[in-house]
């Protein structure tokens, strides 16, 4: 409340998706928001899918990119 006004002071709220996080757990938390559905159930059925499915694909692993980058020197 503003106490000059008396009035109630405006509020917004907005749903914030933070993924800070690399390899393949913040693949399958990528993957399940961009499927999630509004049943909770359902929902589970998706991060477990998404889960299996990343966990079954190959990726890089940080050691292979790292292999495969070159030292730049500077003259």
């Amino acid at each position: 409340m503003d106490k000059k006004t008396k009035q109630p002071l405006k509020s917004y709220s907005k749903t914030i998706i933070n993924y800070f996080s690399f390899g393949v757990e913040s693949r399958i938390g990528l993957g399940f928001d961009k499927s999630r559905t509004k049943s909770r159930l359902c929902n589970m059925c998706v991060y477990t899918y998404e889960g299996i499915k990343k966990l079954l694909t190959s990726t890089k692993k940080a050691n292979d990119i790292l292999i495969s980058m070159e030292i730049l020197e500077e003259n």
